[in-house]
């Protein structure tokens, strides 16, 4: 499970409530797995955007990786959707 500390600071960093943060990293739980599983899909853009957000807790986000998949997994940008900005705005419809 991704740290609350991680969930709490990203609700208040992007201005939406918890819950809409914990749907959010739950989501990005499930690519993680999708990922674990092969999947070179990449992540929709809030997703990325949720990730970028952790993965900056490096520590923790080490610990998580290497206890749920049992090793690191790197984010190799797309740089194509890199240029989205904004994206938790727009997908707050999405998660409700």
């Amino acid at each position: 499970m991704i740290p609350n500390t991680i969930v709490n600071s990203f609700s208040e960093k992007n201005s939406i409530s918890i819950e809409e943060a914990s749907i959010i990293f739950s989501r990005l739980e499930a690519y993680f797995n999708d990922v674990a599983s092969g999947s070179n899909k990449a992540p929709e853009p809030h997703l990325d955007e949720a990730w970028h957000h952790f993965i900056l807790d490096t520590k923790n986000y080490e610990n998580y990786c290497i206890e749920n998949y049992g090793a690191f997994i790197h984010h190799v940008p797309d740089y194509e959707t890199f240029k989205c900005r904004g994206a938790i705005g727009k997908c707050k419809p999405d998660i409700r």
